[in-house]
């Protein structure tokens, strides 16, 4: 059971509030042995925000606490309660021009185009929980939640056009890249991924989208996704692909109506 509230504002002030709370029974079996680890697990992430503009860039800093109840751990000590404080900001501005295209041939449909191009700087810091993971059991992504002191750096391009009066996104293409200050027990310093995210539908009865996470520092990717979707009336059929280093590497198919 999972809620989560967007940001609401504060009165009339520049101040937002967001929580993410939500609670799991997790149940981990192995195969060929007979017991299996059966854990509790509630948590709640509470952050307040503050957005406003400085020379045209949008500021969001932000801080907040995420705590997090187990009913057990790795070791027969009882229930466990790990806590986080964070804090980070974002700075983030939008840049576009028109260009007066007309294209109405083949089925593809073009009514002068806009390009947005979106730079976002990401500054978090996460300071060490009070629980550290190897007294966990690792489950999934939360309970392996460590120190991070971080930038990412993103750039989001966006063709758009307008069809019936509609504002109509052509292509989006993110790339971004994460450099860790300092140390932790799982990374290192310096660049250590690379991303991209890329959803392209220039015809109404087709679209492609594909994204994936590389390892600079390794030098491979880690994960590719890739899918080529139809949309003919209330039938989507879509065909995909997704890699994941060194433990799968799968060819997709199926369809929703």
């Amino acid at each position: 059971a999972k809620l989560e509230t967007v940001q609401q504002k504060i009165g009339n002030t520049g101040f937002y509030y967001k929580n993410t709370t939500d609670a799991v029974q997790l149940s981990h079996a192995l195969a060929h042995v007979s017991t299996t680890t059966d854990v509790f697990r509630a948590d709640t992430s509470n952050q307040l925000s503050y957005l406003f503009k400085l020379a045209g860039i949008t500021v969001n800093p932000y801080a907040g606490h995420r705590d997090t109840y187990y009913s057990r751990g790795v070791s027969p000590e009882g229930s466990l309660v790990r806590g986080m404080p964070f804090a980070g900001v974002d700075l983030l501005t939008k840049l576009f021009r028109i260009y007066d295209v007309e294209v109405h041939q083949g089925g593809l449909e073009i009514n002068r185009l806009r390009h947005i191009v979106t730079p976002q700087i990401q500054y978090r810091y996460q300071h060490e929980p009070t629980v550290l993971a190897d007294r966990l059991f690792q489950l999934d992504e939360t309970d392996a939640l460590d120190a991070r002191n971080m930038v990412t750096l993103s750039l989001e391009n966006k063709v758009q056009t307008k069809r019936n009066d509609v504002i109509v996104d052509l292509g989006t293409l993110i790339f971004s890249s994460d450099y860790y200050l300092e140390r932790d027990s799982t990374q290192g310093l310096g660049f250590r991924s690379f991303k991209y995210d890329l959803e392209f539908k220039p015809y109404p009865l087709w679209e492609f989208d594909s994204d994936g996470d590389y390892d600079t520092h390794e030098g491979f990717f880690r994960t590719i996704n890739a899918d080529l979707w139809g949309h003919f009336g209330s039938l989507s059929p879509h065909l995909g692909y997704r890699f994941k280093k060194d433990e799968s590497s799968q060819l997709t198919a199926g369809f929703s109506c």
